[in-house]
């Protein structure tokens, strides 16, 4: 039996930029380049690994709100006025003026046509509601209770997530259609009286020491948020991660085998689980994937032809943890997932013989954009049983 004392002796790991991640002491950190991230919750539960496609954060000054590319409406703050959720002391408190009026901070941008996600971190400093806007008055939006940690609405095409990071800390985050070729980053500060119905217009008059604190800004081009990347005075771009093993590594099986995985999601998009593959052709692959229309799905190619396209009948449920078995051989393939009952194909013939699985995407392509907690390979087929019992 080959013995590995570190994911690196094992798994080949390649990122070629730094990137953050919540770690296991609840403080957002910095991973190097090439270096993996095990991310964990705001309770210290594991995530799993951290796979995401590049992504590059449109806005300039992430962290200082006082730079003059943020423009303030009714609004003074106080720099570095509490710790952020990377641990320093660089966190602003945004505060409304004493003024009767809508109370908020801005930055334009020059964007193209698509889909985009615009986050921050917030936490509550006497006030606790707070908006995200794109565009105009008529832009989407979404209002955020920092109390309670839960949306209170979101409008006009806007669809809002918040997520607990850990010392009354909210990553928060609004994504959106742009059809305009400029796009304003608002954060409204509503006072503690707001309840819903029109935050873009709500006036209130601030008592001059209540706000809400703010940190590490994004805004990226997709349909969902990921992990932040701080910037500096212009853009910043994360790399892409890729993990992968060599089947010579772990003395795979040619006449067949399994393979188990649990996963989080952080997106409905198409995404690759796992896949094994030979020669990182689309050719002879193996796939466990989510496809187009959220399904899970198993696709075995063979020198260029299909052995099997099989649905386990289970959605990609985003933000829970899932998970998925498959089974494959020839005459004999199999997927099952969160306990359904296993799909079957006894009709494929031969099977690819691959050199390499990919883990959390498919040749890198259609990365998991999500967490990777566990994945294990069986060199034996297992039975339909087996397989649902794994994923119950």
């Amino acid at each position: 039996m080959k013995q590995y004392d570190n994911f690196n002796d094992l798994i080949t790991f390649t990122r070629a930029s730094s990137a953050t991640y919540l770690d296991s002491d609840g403080i957002l950190k910095t991973a190097s380049t090439n270096i993996p991230r095990i991310e964990y919750d705001a309770e210290g539960n594991r995530l799993g690994l951290l796979v995401e496609e590049s992504r590059t954060n449109l806005l300039t000054y992430s962290e200082d709100f006082s730079n003059s590319d943020w423009t303030k409406s009714q609004a003074t703050f106080e720099s570095s006025s509490t710790s952020a959720p990377d641990g320093t002391n660089t966190a602003d408190k945004i505060i409304p003026d004493a003024t009767n009026n809508v109370h908020l901070i801005y930055r334009v941008t020059a964007i193209s046509s698509g889909n985009y996600t615009e986050k921050v971190f917030a936490k509550s400093g006497g006030y606790s509601k707070i908006v995200l806007r794109e565009g105009s008055v008529t832009g989407a939006y979404a209002t955020f209770d920092l109390t309670s940690g839960s949306i209170i609405e979101q409008g006009l095409g806007g669809s809002g997530n918040i997520k607990s990071v850990g010392n009354g800390w909210f990553s928060i985050s609004l994504t959106y259609n742009n059809t305009g070729s400029n796009h304003g980053t608002r954060i409204y500060i509503l006072d503690n009286n707001y309840s819903s119905g029109s935050p873009l217009l709500y006036d209130f008059q601030g008592d001059g020491t209540s706000g809400v604190y703010i940190w590490g800004a994004q805004l990226e081009a997709g349909e969902f948020a990921t992990s932040y990347i701080p910037t500096s005075g212009s853009t910043a771009t994360r790399s892409a991660d890729f993990a992968s093993i060599a089947t010579s590594a772990f003395g795979y099986n040619n006449k067949g085998g399994s393979l188990f995985a649990e996963w989080v999601s952080s997106n409905s998009e198409s995404q690759y689980i796992a896949e094994l593959n030979q020669n990182n052709s689309t050719n002879y692959r193996i796939a466990t994937y989510v496809d187009g229309t959220g399904n899970v799905d198993l696709f075995v190619n063979e020198n260029g032809n299909i052995k099997a396209n099989l649905d386990s009948g289970v959605d990609v449920n985003v933000g829970e943890t899932q998970k998925v078995a498959v089974r494959f051989a020839v005459h004999d393939f199999a997927i099952t997932a969160d306990g359904s009952t296993a799909a079957v194909d006894t009709t494929g013939s031969p099977i690819p013989i691959p050199d390499t699985l990919d883990i959390g995407s498919g040749r890198g392509l259609s990365l998991l954009n999500g967490h990777l907690k566990s994945l294990k390979y069986y060199p034996r087929k297992l039975t339909d049983a087996q397989l649902e019992g794994l994923t119950s």
